[in-house]
């Protein structure tokens, strides 16, 4: 435990919330049981807990400021559609970039293959690969950390038609390449210009559906039940306005 490092509990509420006074214990803890850069707040009697990832242990307090914040607006959130301070923005960049950093040297035959099939072909082999690993995840098909430059990738496709593959991993390459928007206290992932992007994919709609299809049937299997009916919305007739080419060079001018 290192509680030296408490008064930036003080720091980062006081500059968020400047018309409360901040009448709690502050305590700071780096622990080894989270991911990397990850941490929890807490708030017990009167006492103030911020546990952060050991990773955070020598990064600059300015930058640990803007995390604690962010912990801050999960606990007391502002209803204000604009929350910005310079620790924020410093946080956030941060995060942004942290993939520069981090070694490449985590990867899989099946998963690099399909990266550089994707890369080549939506990118102009221009992306740079992330770390790669499979998950035994059962709820997702795929996720990306941006704090550990990881696509992790649901053991649901390994056996699945490749094309699956390459559309969950455009869609987390996405995720890395875009990363992230903020809107007043929401972290947006998914916004418009996201959506248009995906359905660059060819035959993006298709994909959703046999996504879908994949999703129940491995349901059906865990569960040892035959009668589980997929309920899948209609198709949209209407055609997305985005064309290939145009959402091609809109993916190589954000990389």
């Amino acid at each position: 435990m290192f509680n030296k490092k408490g008064h930036l509990l003080e720091k980062a509420f006081l500059e968020l919330y400047p018309n409360r006074s901040f009448n709690y214990t502050p305590i700071i803890q780096y622990s080894g049981r989270f991911r990397d850069y990850g941490g929890h707040i807490v708030l017990a009697f009167n006492t103030l807990t911020v546990k952060l990832s050991r990773k955070w242990y020598g990064i600059s307090d300015e930058i640990q400021v803007g995390f604690i914040q962010e912990l801050m607006l999960k606990l007391w959130p502002i209803k204000s559609k604009q929350v910005n301070t310079l620790y924020l923005d410093l946080y956030h960049s941060f995060v942004k970039n942290l993939h520069k950093a981090i070694p490449k040297n985590r990867t899989h035959p099946i998963l690099e293959s399909s990266f550089n099939r994707i890369n080549e072909r939506y990118f102009l082999g221009l992306a740079e690969r992330p770390n790669l690993m499979w998950s035994n995840a059962t709820r997702v098909f795929g996720t990306y950390d941006y704090k550990s430059d990881i696509i992790t990738i649901s053991k649901m496709l390994l056996n699945a038609e490749p094309v699956l593959l390459d559309y969950v991993m455009y869609h987390e390459l996405l995720h890395k390449q875009r990363k992230f928007i903020r809107s007043g206290t929401k972290t947006i992932y998914h916004d418009k210009k996201f959506k248009r992007l995906e359905k660059v994919f060819e035959n993006q709609e298709e994909m959703e559906h046999k996504l879908q299809k994949l999703s129940l049937l491995n349901y059906k299997q865990r569960m040892g039940n035959s009668n589980v009916v997929l309920a899948t919305k209609p198709k949209s007739k209407s055609k997305s306005k985005t064309s290939f080419f145009s959402g091609l060079i809109e993916s190589i001018k954000n990389l």
